[in-house]
């Protein structure tokens, strides 16, 4: 229940998935999505988000998010 409203919250567009858009804006205001995501800075959220996103769209989809905050994916996995 965290870790889905954190979701949501950064999902502004409430297309289930957070594009890098989404998750640059959320950075400079969501201190907890910032600490579950492991980067402060704006400027590494491409990074961040390429090492989320399993299938290549360029979003990170829910299952995404979920799994590699639970460790199911390690981060920065290629």
């Amino acid at each position: 229940t965290y870790l889905r409203g954190i979701f949501e919250r950064v999902d502004t567009s409430g297309d289930g998935a957070i594009s890098v858009s989404e998750a640059a804006s959320a950075l400079r205001d969501d201190d907890e999505f910032a600490e579950v995501l492991g980067v402060s800075d704006v400027d590494d959220v491409w990074s961040a988000i390429d090492a989320l996103d399993e299938d290549g769209d360029q979003r990170v989809s829910w299952g995404e998010f979920r799994g590699a905050v639970l460790g199911a994916t390690p981060w920065g996995a290629e």
